[in-house]
């Protein structure tokens, strides 16, 4: 015998739900795919969220956005507009392979 109750299980309405909050906030399998993490965190608040009694699409929604944002198929990652060694200055050679100064 299960220790579930039936109170525990969602319904096929709720998930449906739960799945088009996700997918009109821009998390879909492509965020699950880029960014598994995020994807899990904003499935985890929308549950707990309508575990807690939130049950209109439009709050999780706006709960969801407030918290993460919309998620963008084509969001970038920072990228600095420097490269790495105008940061970082060039790195130490070894004598060996310094060119000899004229």
């Amino acid at each position: 015998m299960s220790s579930r109750s039936s109170k525990d299980l969602l319904s096929l309405s709720e998930l449906e739900t739960i799945a088009s909050v996700l997918g009109s906030s821009g998390y879909s399998a492509a965020v699950l795919v880029r960014d598994p993490q995020l994807f899990n965190a904003a499935a985890l608040l929308v549950n707990k969220l309508f575990a807690a009694g939130v049950t209109s699409p439009h709050e999780l929604s706006r709960q969801l956005d407030r918290q993460f944002g919309k998620a963008s198929q084509n969001m970038l990652l920072y990228s600095s507009p420097h490269a790495r060694f105008a940061i970082q200055g060039l790195p130490n050679l070894s004598p060996n392979l310094r060119m000899p100064v004229s």
